[in-house]
């Protein structure tokens, strides 16, 4: 009689491999719910997240707009505070280019 194997095979899962991470095409997903549906189909912060798409085009959106939108209370306030981390974040990102050490370019210009 051949021995037995000790360890045990994992569970076969119900759920599919996804073929593609969660995140791909999700601003293309956002523009369709917003020009099918409208703007009430969005919630405030994907509504910042699409106005923020222009200006950090290779940037995932949505943590800055969360955080954005929990942090202030009526838009004229979140546009004022997205100029101000935008510019800070060029301040950080031009220090770390120019050759200044990372950790000291936030200390210096403040995190975004």
């Amino acid at each position: 009689m051949p021995a037995r194997s000790s360890s045990k095979s994992p569970a076969p899962s119900n759920q599919p491999e996804p073929s593609e991470p969660h995140y791909l095409g999700h601003r293309e997903r956002l523009r369709e719910r917003f020009y099918s549906a409208g703007a009430d189909a969005l919630s405030d912060y994907e509504l910042l997240e699409m106005a923020l798409f222009p200006a950090l085009p290779r940037r995932d959106t949505k943590p800055l707009a969360k955080t954005l939108r929990v942090d202030t209370a009526d838009l004229p306030e979140v546009v004022g505070k997205t100029e101000e981390v935008l510019l800070t974040e060029n301040k950080v990102r031009s220090a770390i280019l120019g050759g200044m050490d990372p950790q000291q370019a936030y200390l210096k210009f403040g995190k975004f």
